[in-house]
């Protein structure tokens, strides 16, 4: 079925003496000339080791940022914050009064139970799930 390659009549192709061979190639490597290394001089020490690390005992000057307090970094460390002084928003962002939260609005929200929540969940996902 198939022809052997060796019987099949290819057109010859033209033989190119200057294409790039597979030969190890290099560029020539310049001579090396010696480069003198200049003198390494040891600087006279006059003080101590230990006069180079701790120069004088003179106090730092900090550059100016806040100082770090107790909790705040912008006050005298009143331990609130330093937007406790900002007043509450009378409106959301949708313009709506927003009311003080006092313990009888919270008394009025109904008890959610969040186990019931998850087994309505849990159910809905199965209902959807079948054919």
């Amino acid at each position: 079925m198939l022809d052997r390659l060796n019987d099949i009549p290819l057109k010859g192709f033209p033989e190119m003496e200057e294409t790039p061979t597979s030969a190890t190639m290099s560029l020539p490597t310049p001579e090396y000339q010696h480069v003198p290394l200049p003198p390494v001089e040891v600087p006279a020490s006059t003080m101590p080791v230990v006069s180079y690390l701790f120069p004088d005992t003179t106090p730092m000057n900090v550059p100016a940022a806040p100082r770090m307090k107790d909790y705040d970094s912008f006050t005298e460390g009143s331990a609130v914050g330093s937007f406790d002084f900002l007043p509450a928003a009378d409106t959301n962002e949708f313009g709506e009064p927003i009311y003080p939260i006092s313990a009888d609005f919270l008394a009025a929200i109904p008890h959610h139970d969040a186990a019931a929540s998850i087994e309505q969940w849990r159910q809905a996902v199965d209902d959807q799930s079948l054919p």
